[in-house]
């Protein structure tokens, strides 16, 4: 090796050295400053701030079994128990003699249902921590799979017997009861718990669920918006706070949640849900129409414009837009021009609405809002072919959507193909069946064939989807 090779070679590892070490010294600053941000959330009971610097945390060092352990409660206190788990399961790989994390992993598999899961986890705690309080969780939801009910009393006691106001031993004896469908028992057991731990998420959440199962929404309103303020960074519980408030005929309420959503929100989805629940609950109410503030932001006007034409109101959407069009050729406009080109169509300017939703879906050609849009258009002006074609492309791409099964099948009537209609209803529904409104339009096809007996049935299949959506709320 010559010497100039060497110099050269030891010039590289230097490089390299430095290159480490200012990676290390740019991590450890990372790692402060979300230190730091984590800090100052936590004294502001911010969880979202907290989960947001803890993410941050751990990806400038993710060693520090400490670091997920914190994240992993944060996430559970949000009510993220798929998130809460893997945070666990990460802590726990970096340090395996900790016996909380595995015990929390495997509560978070119950409480997911993933009872399999559970087992393994089981088999491990019984090695290493027997007495461990996470071997009755798992014994006794897995006794309540079973319908062993004797069994999972038992374990429900042992938790209830360390505290009587165990947060996991109450909703376990709350869903023995519910399974058992003593629901008024289920009931008296958390309204009385929650007397002497008002503030306890998990059984807030399971008494929510069972009066909205009941479809006592007065009650399950003040419940989900008591959770939503004592999280109130997640847009999850202010969107079931506001279907609460209008299916219990609340608009006041619902008002005030919805302006305070507008006001935070920070993603297009989270207004697209608090805004649909207003077309769906109360399209005919005016009261939202106020409800834009002057200095909204672009990402506000562009969904409450979309409100607007979902309820009729397409003038006012256009006033909100400023009645232009944007570039068509910028990217960064299609959110905009989808919602103006939705306007147009709605009012039937057939002409300017095609020309600027075609350009639109020639480049973006699954864009929500402009499929919709275009679909209705070319259905109303007798173009069913295209139509068809639209609205099964918004079957395809939003599967989980049961608009979109109710819009195709729209377009299938007006078409005058009542069987293809009849089947797109069918398969949503055996898709989505939990989905109030194909579960209607089904019924009234055999209403419509005096069809008691299928009638019957889908009664039956559609009650108990929604115990077992219950059960699934409850966790």
């Amino acid at each position: 090796m010559t010497i100039r090779t060497l110099i050269s070679a030891r010039a590289k590892i230097c490089v390299c050295v430095a290159a480490l070490l200012l990676s290390a010294c740019g991590n450890q600053w990372k790692a402060r400053r979300a230190d730091e941000a984590y800090q100052q959330a936590l004294a502001q009971n911010d969880l979202v701030g907290q989960r947001n610097a803890l993410l941050k945390l751990t990806n400038a060092d993710e060693d520090v079994s400490d670091y997920w352990i914190r994240l992993a409660k944060v996430e559970l206190e949000l009510g993220s128990y798929g998130g809460a788990y893997q945070h666990f399961s990460r802590a726990h790989e970096l340090d395996r003699t900790d016996v909380s994390s595995l015990s929390m992993m495997t509560e978070l598999a119950v409480i997911n249902g993933r009872l399999d899961l559970a087992d393994n986890h089981l088999k491990e705690l019984l090695v290493i921590a027997p007495s461990d309080r996470a071997v009755a969780v798992a014994r006794g939801f897995g006794a309540l799979r079973e319908g062993n009910y004797e069994k999972a009393e038992a374990n429900a006691a042992i938790l209830l017997a360390q505290s009587s106001n165990d947060s996991i031993g109450n909703v376990l004896q709350t869903r023995i009861l519910v399974t058992q469908k003593k629901i008024p028992e289920a009931i008296d057991l958390l309204e009385h718990k929650l007397v002497a731990s008002g503030d306890d998420r998990a059984m807030l959440r399971s008494l929510a669920a069972i009066y909205r199962y009941l479809g006592q929404w007065q009650k399950a309103a003040p419940l989900d918006l008591k959770l939503w303020k004592l999280n109130p960074g997640d847009p999850k519980s202010a969107s079931q706070a506001l279907f609460d408030a209008l299916m219990a005929g609340n608009h006041s309420l619902a008002l005030k949640v919805t302006e305070r959503v507008l006001t935070d929100a920070k993603s297009k989805d989270e207004l697209d849900n608090v805004l649909a629940a207003w077309v769906k609950l109360a399209p005919s109410d005016g009261s939202l129409s106020a409800s834009v503030p002057a200095n909204a932001s672009d990402l506000t006007r562009i969904a409450f414009a979309h409100y607007l034409n979902q309820v009729g109101r397409a003038n006012q959407a256009l006033t909100v837009l400023g009645r232009k069009s944007r570039p068509l050729g910028d990217r960064a406009n299609v959110p905009f021009n989808a919602v103006f080109g939705e306007s147009l169509a709605a009012r039937g300017q057939k002409k300017p609405a095609l020309e600027i939703l075609n350009r639109l879906l020639a480049n973006e050609a699954d864009d929500e809002v402009a499929l919709a849009a275009r679909a209705r258009l070319l259905s109303s002006a007798g173009d069913h072919r295209a139509a068809t074609t639209d609205a099964q492309r918004l079957v395809a791409s939003y599967a989980t959507n049961p608009d979109y099964r109710v819009l195709l099948t729209k377009v299938y009537l007006a078409s005058g193909d009542k069987r293809a209609a009849e089947r797109t209803l069918w398969d949503g529904y055996r898709d989505l069946p939990l989905a109030e409104s194909l579960y209607n339009q089904v019924r009234q096809v055999l209403k419509s064939r005096s069809d008691a007996e299928g009638i019957l049935q889908l009664e039956r299949g559609y009650e108990e989807e929604r115990f077992a959506q219950l059960l699934k709320e409850m966790a």
